[in-house]
């Protein structure tokens, strides 16, 4: 959950000050990170592309999943409809600049959502035109 603090507009992710990251020499460098995205995202279970998932019911219960959703992208600078999804998602997003969604990486947004690790992957991203499964339409907001 995403805490703001008013008085100085400062955003921290967690309330938990003891956190420990794991597996931080792994993650340094770009390359190693979108190794990891793509490895996440052929593992995920794809979700129904045919729903809206800002329905309420759409994700029902913790399933402590990884799961992946494509959104549409006209082009790979496109985040409109991520921009639409985090805000379904109730996520937080630079409110200085309009439609940009803080915490994209190659057109990835890499959430925890009801106990599911969610990957939101842009349809122009380069993940989307490696990994996509050609039947799947990327979700759009209408």
């Amino acid at each position: 959950a995403v805490v703001s603090t008013q008085s100085t507009g400062e955003r921290r992710m967690t309330r938990d000050q003891h956190h420990q990251l794991a597996n931080l020499d792994e993650l340094i460098g770009t390359e190693a990170y979108s190794l990891l995205l793509a490895d996440l995202i052929v593992h995920a279970t794809l979700v129904d592309h045919s729903r809206n998932p800002c329905n309420t019911d759409y994700f029902i219960s913790p399933g402590f999943k990884n799961l992946v959703l494509y959104y549409e992208q006209e082009e790979p600078g496109d985040f409109k409809q991520a921009f639409a999804l985090a805000k379904c998602f109730n996520l937080y997003w630079d409110q200085r600049e309009k439609d940009i969604v803080r915490g994209i990486f190659r057109g990835v947004l890499r959430i925890h959502y009801w106990g599911n690790q969610l990957l939101i992957v842009g349809s122009q991203s380069a993940f989307a035109r490696k990994l996509k499964p050609k039947d799947v339409k990327p979700f759009k907001i209408t």
